[in-house]
């Protein structure tokens, strides 16, 4: 099986912005054609344009 693991790093004082980011990620997480697309990319620059494209 292949894991997508998600590292989100933000300021302290952003804590809700953090928040979001974190439900934003867990949403797409139970799309399975979203998750095959990404699993299938070959270049970061690809998956970072698939996940703005979703927010």
């Amino acid at each position: 099986p292949v894991r997508l693991v998600f590292l989100v790093i933000s300021p302290a004082d952003h804590a809700t912005a953090h928040l979001r980011s974190l439900s934003a990620i867990a949403q797409l997480g139970r799309d399975q054609g979203l998750m095959n697309t990404l699993i299938h990319q070959k270049t970061h620059g690809r998956l970072l344009t698939l996940l703005r494209e979703r927010e």
